[in-house]
């Protein structure tokens, strides 16, 4: 738990001033959560929220078509409602900002802060919520879904190669909007850009989306990256990696390349694997896996090896 609350504090340091004048300010809700007990909580609390109402909303209504709710996800909102009244109260917080997805939550909240006003007979403090549009495709789709899971700004978990390499490989029809949101370039640019150049379009659009994040450094290994590799196949630097213990190779010489994709994360599943097997999607180095026996043998491994999946995805395997 500590480490997840480092790792969120250095992410949020990226995106937020946290010193200079005027710092922001990073808490943990543990420290006022986590003493409340459960029956008080949902005494002073809980009261306050109407389940019908609660059902009704837009984020609630999704998920029990989708199969139900659990008592978690019910009482995510009392929470977050509680948070920023906490804030309100504590460090005289006013306006709550998140996701379009959250703004149900938001105004649970300022509603929240409301009624434990007239129930304590205080004045109301102001509570604002603002939203910002969840990142989409054209076809209405949340951006950051892969073939692996979720894209992350943390690099533990996307590295800031495949990070790169997600938004160079969005759809065409994507990037003006990305270059728009992401970058200072002129419209006009842009549009002529996207229209005149797509390629370069996507690469400008990659860099700075990559820099905004993990910095221009990185992001500049990145792209050195994808060049080198698209282009001769030569560099294998900054490749996503994955390293190999004995154990993977259950006492024997070898690892099958089901096995393989699946522990460097090319595949979630054995199916998907061979699937990409049997399209002929997977080398190993510049030989193309004939068949779901192919089998990549320790010593080969010892001085490295490269996987490439499909035209665009390197990864690199070490012992």
């Amino acid at each position: 738990m500590r480490r997840n609350l480092e790792e969120v504090k250095t992410l949020a340091k990226r995106f937020i001033k946290t010193d200079g004048e005027n710092p922001a300010v990073i808490v943990d809700n543990a420290d006022w959560i986590t003493p409340y007990g459960y029956i008080d909580f949902m005494r002073d609390v809980g009261i306050h929220f109407n389940i019908n109402k609660m059902l009704a909303a837009e984020a609630y209504a999704n998920r029990l078509e989708e199969g139900g709710l659990t008592f978690l996800e019910m009482g995510y909102m009392l929470m977050q409602a509680y948070d920023f009244v906490y804030l309100n109260k504590k460090y005289g917080c006013k306006l709550q900002i998140g996701g379009s997805d959250q703004w149900g939550n938001i105004v649970a909240g300022s509603n929240l802060g409301r009624k434990l006003s007239i129930a304590d007979g205080a004045e109301k403090d102001e509570m604002f919520g603002m939203t910002n549009p969840l990142l989409t495709t054209k076809e209405g789709g949340k951006m950051g879904k892969t073939e692996k899971g979720t894209l992350w700004v943390a690099r533990e978990k996307t590295t800031v190669f495949d990070f790169y390499q997600y938004f160079y490989n969005v759809k065409d029809e994507d990037t003006e909007t990305l270059l728009r949101l992401f970058t200072r370039v002129e419209t006009d640019k842009i549009l002529d850009l996207c229209k005149t150049d797509i390629m370069g379009a996507k690469r400008l659009m990659a860099f700075e989306v990559t820099k905004l994040v993990h910095g221009e450094e990185e992001a500049q290994k990145a792209q050195e990256t994808a060049i080198s590799l698209f282009v001769s196949g030569s560099d294998d630097a900054n490749m996503p990696t994955t390293t190999l213990s004995d154990s993977d190779f259950n006492g024997g010489d070898g690892i099958s390349i089901v096995d393989l994709l699946i522990v460097s994360k090319l595949a979630p599943s054995k199916g998907e694997a061979k699937r990409l097997i049997e399209q002929g999607g997977i080398c190993v180095g510049e030989e193309k896996v004939p068949n779901f026996g192919y089998t990549v043998n320790k010593k080969d491994i010892e001085n490295g090896i490269i996987i490439k999946k499909g035209k665009k995805v390197f990864h690199k395997i070490i012992l």
